[in-house]
């Protein structure tokens, strides 16, 4: 019996210096922070059509051409961590300009 593997692309997240300004902030602050993160990389994964796999603390993980196969897995992924980069990169420098922890 053969083995098929179909192709499938992961993209995983990791928020650089998380522990350090975890360290900074109250716990419901960092729950609030994270999910305005996490909710904006949702709406990404949408319209790319990856699946969310899991988050794990500062971790997010999504997977595209799971569960339905398509051609363009690799672009869809490379499209929404593109836009992923974009949204932290108009985050940093909100946070940078109210002088707060990024």
């Amino acid at each position: 019996m053969l083995d098929l593997f179909i192709p499938v692309t992961v993209l995983f997240t990791d928020f650089v210096g998380f522990t350090e300004i975890a360290e900074q902030l109250e716990p419901e602050e960092l729950i609030n922070e994270l999910d305005l993160f996490f909710s904006q990389f949702d709406a990404i994964t949408d319209r790319y059509n990856p699946e969310k796999i899991k988050t794990i603390g500062d971790s997010y993980i999504l997977a595209a051409c799971l569960p339905d196969s398509n051609n363009t897995h690799a672009i869809d992924c490379v499209l929404a961590a593109l836009e992923i980069q974009a949204f932290m990169k108009q985050m940093r420098k909100l946070k940078e300009r109210q002088g707060l922890p990024y």
